[in-house]
């Protein structure tokens, strides 16, 4: 497990909304860099991303709009716990 801790309220609230560039840097930044300098999967359907609150919404729309590298459920969601 690998955890991003934000440095701040402020950046906390703006990046943890539904924010395209923050998505766009864990699809093209981190996770290549998690791949690169941990003992991870580099194979998608191995990996995911997961957030409490505001960061389980950040995780969902980030997997939405980078299914490729951060979404891997291969069965159905029965439920979603908001």
């Amino acid at each position: 497990m690998v955890r991003i801790a934000n440095p701040g309220e402020a950046v906390r609230d703006r990046e943890l909304g539904c924010l395209p560039e923050f998505t766009d840097f864990l699809a093209r930044e981190w996770v290549p860099f998690v791949r690169r300098n941990y003992n991870v999967s580099s194979e998608s359907g191995k990996t995911g991303i997961a957030g409490y609150s505001r960061g389980g919404l950040a995780a969902a729309f980030a997997g939405l709009k980078h299914p490729e590298d951060l979404w891997t459920h291969t069965r159905p969601i029965r439920f979603i716990l908001v």
